[in-house]
């Protein structure tokens, strides 16, 4: 009897390729064994149990080579981090660049005998609205990242699955088009519904498409306008009589929107209180360590200018404290100074007109310089703080303006000034006074400028709620350093 000789694969009978493909999957097959000749593509395109696993690029080809498949798995490679151990830690991921035509293949029906999907996140599924195809042979499906709405469409698209898994980021909309249960359903996961609500019918007629579930899980976030009280009660006897075969249910209710608006009108009704009990008995006041420090850079930069021979006067709020004999007002964030500059040519530091050169100035007498150029400002501050929020000085940079010597003036166009433009005659000759417990010059007409700035009333010492707000908000009120 001669003996069957088997020296080529094609030798071997088509049953024992067949058992001999089942070890591979279809990406290997069809790179490894495609296009050899036509007996092997026939094999290898009637394959009764294909299984795709794309890794993280999909040849389209492979698709459109074989006749169905019956399982697709996704797998991402882990991102390797590396620590004191060298361990490698897994990442999410999404699909790869073909997904999305992969996802429309699947869901018009391309693969008919496909029983197992696990999408993952995934791009957003498109399905027309009028649907004639259906995928009989699915039985699990997971899929993530969605429209609500999808999931109505996917129910009419896949009637018979066993298992389903979705999960999305919006509200699922009333169906429209299912007017029948599924009876093959035993497991169910959703999540995150949006603006869920359990006693108004919705979480009923969800649980009556799903009659023989056996496991439900269902993650919610519960209605940030229109909140509901949830009776757990009333929801065990939905269970109970919709789903008698229930023998798992895991239900979380997120309250994150309602309890953010919550807290956030607590935020903004509790900063109202203290900031109103800081107006009517703290009077916005700053801590005394902040007034003593401001007090010790106030003479140190007055010393400073006296030597350099800059001609200085207080000003603003400041000029107010002198005016009514006081040394500060315990509200007041800082000193304001004003200074004429550019000084004159015949000035002994007429140099000092170089912007970057009166900075450097500043800075090599130990002080932290900010200028402001659109306010013509200088905040002077201790060289280990900032000017902003910590005791600072502020010198206002007023510029001559001399047109044919008819009523010249002192300009500065700041919006926190109202007495912007200030007649010469009113600043100079400066008159001495005793302020701070030292000879310092105040304006010819300063009465007249504390006038024109603050009104009829500002000889009265007012302090107003944008004190308190800007102290609070700068910590002024509880400065300690």
């Amino acid at each position: 009897m001669n003996s069957l000789r088997i020296i080529t694969l094609e030798d071997l009978p088509v049953e024992m390729l067949m058992e001999i493909f089942s070890y591979f999957t279809a990406d290997q097959i069809y790179f490894s064994f495609s296009q050899l000749n036509n007996y092997f593509n026939f094999i290898i395109k009637s394959l009764p149990k294909l299984k795709l696993v794309i890794h993280e690029h999909l040849d389209p080809s492979i698709l459109s080579f074989f006749n169905s498949f019956n399982k697709i798995i996704f797998k991402f490679s882990g991102l390797h981090i590396f620590c004191c151990r060298c361990q490698s830690h897994p990442i999410n991921a999404v699909l790869p660049t073909a997904s999305s035509k992969l996802i429309q293949l699947i869901f018009h029906g391309e693969f008919p005998r496909l029983k197992v999907c696990h999408l993952g996140r995934c791009e957003p599924i498109i399905l027309p609205r009028s649907m004639t195809i259906q995928l009989q042979n699915l039985r699990q499906l997971t899929i993530r990242k969605q429209q609500g709405h999808v999931l109505e469409k996917i129910l009419l698209v896949c009637p018979c699955l066993e298992y389903l898994d979705f999960s999305c980021r919006s509200c699922v909309p009333a169906f429209r088009f299912i007017n029948h249960c599924f009876p093959s359903m035993k497991y169910l996961r959703l999540g995150r519904l949006k603006n869920f609500f359990f006693h108004n019918g919705q979480f009923i007629f969800l649980l009556s498409l799903f009659p023989n579930l056996l496991q439900f899980h269902l993650i919610v976030d519960q209605c940030a306008y229109d909140v509901e009280t949830i009776k757990i009660q009333e929801i065990a006897n939905y269970l109970h009589r919709q789903c008698p075969l229930l023998r798992i249910l895991v239900l979380c209710i997120h309250m994150e929107e309602h309890l953010r608006r919550a807290f956030y009108i607590v935020l903004i009704v509790s900063i109202f209180f203290i900031l109103e009990v800081y107006y009517q008995y703290g009077q916005c006041a700053v801590t005394a360590k902040y007034s003593k420090k401001n007090m010790k850079l106030t003479h140190r930069i007055m010393d400073m200018l006296d030597g350099l021979s800059i001609v200085y006067w207080p000003d603003c709020q400041s000029l107010l404290n002198v005016l009514r004999n006081e040394t500060y007002n315990i509200w007041d964030q800082d000193v304001d100074l004003s200074i004429e500059w550019p000084f004159k040519s015949n000035h002994i530091h007429s140099k000092l007109n170089n912007l970057q050169l009166f900075i450097e100035t500043f800075q090599n007498n130990d002080f932290n310089v900010e200028y402001y150029p659109d306010r013509k400002l200088f905040s002077l501050s201790s060289v280990s703080e900032k000017s902003a929020r910590q005791p600072h000085v502020d010198i206002w940079l007023w510029k001559r303006y001399d047109e044919h010597e008819i009523k010249p003036v002192l300009q500065l166009f700041d919006s926190s000034l109202k007495y912007q433009s200030r007649l010469i005659s009113d600043i100079y000759p400066l008159k001495s006074v005793t302020w701070l417990g030292r000879n310092v010059k105040i304006p010819r007409q300063s009465h007249k400028i504390a006038y024109k700035e603050y009104g009829t009333s500002y000889m009265k010492p007012i302090f107003i709620r944008n004190n308190c707000l800007h102290n609070l908000i700068d910590g002024r009120w509880f400065y300690n350093t």
